[in-house]
């Protein structure tokens, strides 16, 4: 079974390619070729219930172009292909280990933990593979660290100075973190405006300004 499915992924992998990146289909406003109709219509209304899908190179890509496929022959926009939600598609899916495996490789690229809890967390059950669930462990414990309203990540530098600060020394105050570099040509240019606007906050108790350069002790002077 695992065999055919692969087969399967591999003869219809090129059709799905073809129909995507080939400018008379996707690029252009529909196709108006009936006989182009009939050769990709075997694309349409794929459920992937099979894991047999996983095994191939392609079969993850293959997904996302029939998902894709089906939304355009629905919308014909490209745009709102390109919009439709993952939570939508990954709804679409009849199968948990494909729906783990396919956000899986989305989530690679989830950059914020509110992205996470909106388009991954809902689908939690769905990491049935033990790489899975470490997959979504790890991006779950990398992204908590800097989640809104949690605690921040407290960190602890040395100042030119070598003395050492810590986030949380600073509890209780608004603090305003500046990271720049001397090879940063926008941070130089902006250093005279940032220290102009702790000048006009001097003589507050509950702001302090911090400058993190990101090239550490090594260029202190």
């Amino acid at each position: 079974q695992l065999f055919t499915s692969r087969i399967e992924a591999e003869i219809i992998y090129p059709k799905a390619a073809a129909f995507f990146n080939f400018g008379r289909r996707m690029n252009a406003e529909y196709d108006t070729s009936e006989v182009s109709k009939s050769f990709y219509q075997s694309l349409a209304g794929k459920q992937f219930c099979n894991t047999g899908l996983l095994y191939s190179e392609h079969g993850l890509q293959l997904l996302n172009y029939c998902l894709s496929y089906d939304l355009f022959q629905e919308t014909r926009d490209k745009e709102k292909v390109l919009a439709t939600p993952v939570t939508n598609k990954a709804r679409s899916l009849c199968n948990d280990t494909i729906r783990g495996a396919f956000l899986t490789q989305y989530m690679m690229g989830v950059t914020n933990y509110e992205q996470f809890t909106r388009d991954i967390e809902p689908f939690k059950e769905s990491f049935v593979l033990p790489g899975m669930k470490a997959a979504y462990q790890y991006k779950l414990d990398e992204l908590t660290l800097y989640a809104k309203g949690l605690p921040a990540y407290n960190f602890s530098l040395y100042d030119t100075k070598e003395n050492l600060y810590s986030l949380s020394d600073f509890k209780g105050k608004v603090v305003v973190l500046d990271l720049w570099a001397m090879w940063c040509a926008p941070c130089l240019a902006e250093k005279p405006h940032f220290i102009k606007v702790e000048e006009e906050y001097k003589n507050r108790e509950d702001i302090i300004f911090i400058g993190v350069s990101v090239e550490g002790l090594s260029r202190k002077d």
